[in-house]
């Protein structure tokens, strides 16, 4: 619930907020430019647009969870159906219970929904536009003359599937059901996508796939230890995680066991210890 409401309160629903308040206040629809002043259809439009914020935004939630190995267009097309089919009702419902208005007396049902779908055929562009600013790296003036080495790295296609608050400090992807747990340093996020997906979208960040249902990022681990024999990743976030035999080799060549001999030496010697290295690379 708590990312719920902080999705609601993003700044693509601020966004939004402020784009359709604004079109719906200029524009007057619903018979509301001649019947209302200017500060009347603001009060009016932009408590309507709040409501369909809260409304809207746990649609596109949903979906970007259900459809979140597709791409924008086809997201935000089946967010504006959903959002039409439910929000539609409820203006009339709204304006029959506060205004004591029947908007059908004004304009016939297919109607309003159309103006209703309208809305969110022009913000959806608009965002596109504001995430597309958001996510480009931009270069200063002359870049295109610039050695690669002096250049921003790409940002991994993953970061784009999750909100902003999270950052991009990664620390480790794990397979959940049919959902791949993204985890970060400042929280972590379901992604409904294959687990090798997931994978390939992180390229950019140096790490390795430790297990069938684990990847790590090399600086998010923090130490090893072993238990039953086992080798276990323990990360920054405390977390952790088997290293299954088919990928030992790759963490060892990865420099991510310093001094295993010494430790599994000491190990077969004193069984009951567990041990936890800090790592220094």
């Amino acid at each position: 619930m708590r990312q719920l409401f902080t999705y609601i309160l993003s700044p693509i629903a601020l966004f939004a907020f402020i784009a359709a308040g604004t079109l719906t206040t200029l524009t007057g629809p619903f018979g509301t430019y001649l019947s209302m002043g200017l500060i009347e259809r603001a009060v009016y439009w932009y408590t309507l647009i709040g409501a369909s914020i809260i409304i809207a935004m746990p649609i596109r939630r949903y979906v970007d969870i259900l459809l979140s190995d597709r791409e924008f267009w086809l997201r935000a097309s089946c967010t504006t159906v959903l959002f039409t089919l439910i929000f539609t009702p409820f203006l009339i419902g709204m304006n029959w219970l506060l205004l004591g208005v029947q908007t059908t007396d004004f304009m016939p049902i297919w109607k309003i929904y159309l103006v209703v779908v309208s809305v969110p055929l022009t913000v959806n562009p608009l965002v596109f536009i504001v995430l597309k600013i958001q996510r480009e790296d931009v270069s200063p003036a002359g870049s295109a003359t610039l050695p690669t080495a002096l250049t921003e790295p790409e940002r991994p296609r993953i970061f784009e599937r999750l909100p902003e608050r999270l950052g991009d400090d990664l620390l480790r992807l794990s397979v959940q059901d049919h959902f791949v747990c993204v985890h970060l340093a400042e929280g972590s996020e379901k992604l409904r996508m294959r687990f090798s997906d997931a994978i390939s979208e992180v390229d950019g960040v140096p790490g390795l796939r430790v297990h069938r249902s684990h990847w790590v990022a090399k600086n998010g681990v923090a130490g090893h230890e072993f238990e039953g024999g086992k080798l276990i990743l323990t990360l920054r976030d405390c977390a952790k995680i088997p290293v299954s035999r088919n990928y030992r080799a790759d963490v060892e060549a990865a420099g991510l066991l310093a001094n295993v001999a010494t430790v599994a030496s000491v190990q077969r010697d004193r069984p009951e210890r567990k041990l936890a290295l800090d790592l220094s690379v």
